[in-house]
């Protein structure tokens, strides 16, 4: 770009627009000059033909008019016109041609700049995603370790109280069978010892009676064996009731076990219905995130096309508007080149009709 077009400030995003405003509006008024330059070469050229005229009355009220001196004149009022009509033309090229390079210079720093807002825009909206994705994907990840974490403490809480409930089991089962066998082995040695010492008795009574009949031992040993008979049957009993109280303890705890493993797979599908609820989540924000990016990369891409054809439009006007003036300074110029070119031609006409009526004469 030349030196003397480089009149604009670059910012952050292009050209600053109140420069190029600014631009827009001297150009303006360098044509309102042009305009007002115009009207006073006019009023010149009415000055120089009101002059002529002048000039013509006063030959024709002269009876000996000195033509010598009217051409002399008429040619620097056509040369002062000339003058003028060059110089307007010079001055309208020259302006015509100042307007054309800086409606050029402003077309491309409109483009320039839409571009450099497109750019931008397209930059903005590409950081503005990515942000949003990489906290959707921070969030989301978070969620799922979360979760993930949730799962593993419920895991093993369930882990150490199963283990616990299984040695609390296995403790009671345990402390019920000693005690039983306990009782048993105390009930045994209790029975016995009774036989023992009411075997003893009765022999001491036979060693002290020392004679007994048969019939009276008969019905001792019939007792005899019906003690033991209760005895054995009172072991039975005591025995088949520590078995049924061991057997309910088992029971027990085998319902407790069952309990607990339906409470561990009861956790177990609450934890996997949380990690689905968190992919479903993560998914989620992550559609959500990728629909934000694309929005806005559609906003910025509308945005950029408008700026563009507005610049597109803002330099069409300008150069349209250039052309019109310089249109119109050409056609001014044209008039006024035609118009000195038939008071040339009057004048020299005048001139000639005046020598040939002084030959006349």
């Amino acid at each position: 770009m030349p030196q003397e077009f480089n009149r604009f400030e670059i910012v952050r995003k292009g050209y600053d627009p109140a420069m190029v405003e600014r631009e827009i509006n001297e150009i303006n008024s360098e044509l309102v000059r042009l305009n007002e330059l115009t009207v006073e070469s006019q009023t010149a050229l009415k000055n120089a033909l009101a002059s002529l005229e002048e000039a013509q009355l006063t030959v024709s009220q002269t009876e000996k008019p000195n033509f010598a001196a009217l051409g002399s004149k008429a040619a620097m009022i056509l040369s002062n016109a000339q003058l003028i009509a060059t110089e307007l033309e010079q001055n309208s090229q020259i302006v015509a041609q100042q307007i054309t390079a800086r409606a050029e210079l402003a077309a491309v720093e409109l483009g320039d700049q839409a571009e450099s807002n497109y750019e931008a825009t397209i930059i903005e909206a590409n950081r503005r995603a990515s942000r949003i994705l990489n906290i959707a994907e921070s969030e989301a990840k978070q969620i799922l370790e979360q979760a993930t974490k949730d799962s593993q403490s419920l895991t093993r809480a369930n882990e150490i109280q199963n283990a616990q409930a299984r040695g609390l089991a296995a403790t009671e089962v345990a402390a019920l069978r000693a005690t039983t066998k306990r009782e048993i082995d105390l009930l045994s040695a209790k029975l016995e010892a009774d036989y023992a010492a009411k075997v003893n008795l009765i022999t001491n009574d036979l060693d002290l009676q020392g004679k007994l009949k048969e019939k009276q031992q008969a019905k001792l040993e019939a007792a005899l064996a019906a003690r033991r008979l209760d005895a054995e049957q009172e072991y039975q009993t005591k025995h088949q009731e520590a078995v049924a109280t061991t057997q309910g303890y088992l029971e027990s705890a085998i319902a407790d076990l069952s309990g607990l493993n339906q409470s561990i797979a009861g956790l177990r599908l609450e934890i996997e219905t949380l990690e689905l609820q968190a992919a479903s989540s993560q998914r989620t924000i992550l559609q959500e995130a990728r629909d934000q990016a694309e929005a806005l990369l559609h906003a910025a891409q509308i945005e950029s096309r408008n700026l563009t054809q507005l610049a597109n439009l803002n330099a069409k006007d300008i150069e349209r508007k250039a052309e019109q003036n310089i249109t119109l300074l050409q056609n001014q110029t044209a008039a006024i080149e035609t118009y000195l070119e038939n008071l040339r031609n009057l004048v020299t006409e005048q001139l000639n009709q005046g020598r040939d009526h002084g030959t006349a004469h």
